[in-house]
C-alpha cells in the first residue's frame, strides 16, 4: 500500500506535483454531489 500522506508531503516541501491534485479531487466531489441530488430528486441532473 502506498503511503499517500507521505507522498502529498514530500511534494509539497519539494514543490512538485502530487497526483490525485486538488482540482482532480474537486472534480469527483462535483460528480458525488450530483449523485446526491440526483437521488434526492428522483431524477437526472446535471454535473454544476
Amino acid at each position: 500500500m502506498r503511503n499517500f500522506t507521505f507522498e502529498f508531503l514530500s511534494a509539497a516541501a519539494e514543490g512538485d506535483e502530487f497526483s490525485p491534485s486538488f482540482a482532480e479531487g474537486y472534480a469527483v466531489q462535483e460528480v458525488l454531489d450530483a449523485i446526491e441530488r440526483s437521488v434526492e430528486r428522483g431524477e437526472w441532473v446535471s454535473v454544476e
